[in-house]
């Protein structure tokens, strides 16, 4: 999701995708929608601050609203559907929420150098902020959305 512009996944991406498929084969697609539900304070805060730094490259970071309409314009693909699941966030949700924040987390301290920037933030408080993030994620037994998109290539 947050490799590919709108036009690079409407011009190529769907395209090239389509094109590897062998006749009959079969595209899954799962992306994220960078939404955290409900979002805290401090969620809203880095989040706002990721999809900001997402739009400046022209990369939506809400790209799934898209995607059931580039894959159904498709002539070459048929027999579409897709799938919209809530994935837990915070140790609330046992061992796969915490899981799940874990790894957020670790990507959030990933983009320290490009997050603190764009929040005029120091590293100190940015850390702060993630912490407090992950302790928001469990208050508020958060949750965030993902979709999956199946399509088949028609048979030639």
């Amino acid at each position: 999701m947050t490799a590919f512009t709108e036009e690079e996944w409407s011009n190529e991406v769907i395209k090239e995708l389509t094109r590897v498929l062998k006749p009959g084969g079969w595209l899954e697609i799962m992306e994220g929608d960078m939404m955290f539900y409900p979002e805290g304070p401090k969620g809203k805060i880095l989040m706002d601050a990721i999809r900001s730094t997402l739009l400046s490259k022209s990369i939506n970071p809400r790209i799934c609203s898209r995607l059931w309409s580039w894959l159904s314009a498709s002539p070459q693909l048929h027999n579409l559907s897709h799938e919209e699941r809530s994935g837990p966030i915070g140790s609330w949700a046992g061992g796969v929420g915490e899981l799940a924040c874990q790894d957020f987390c670790d990507t959030l301290y990933a983009l320290r150098g490009v997050l603190t920037e764009t929040l005029g933030k120091k590293s100190e408080e940015y850390d702060e902020m993630v912490t407090e993030f992950a302790k928001e994620c469990n208050e508020n037994k958060a949750s965030f959305r993902h979709f999956r998109f199946f399509c088949q290539k028609l048979d030639a």
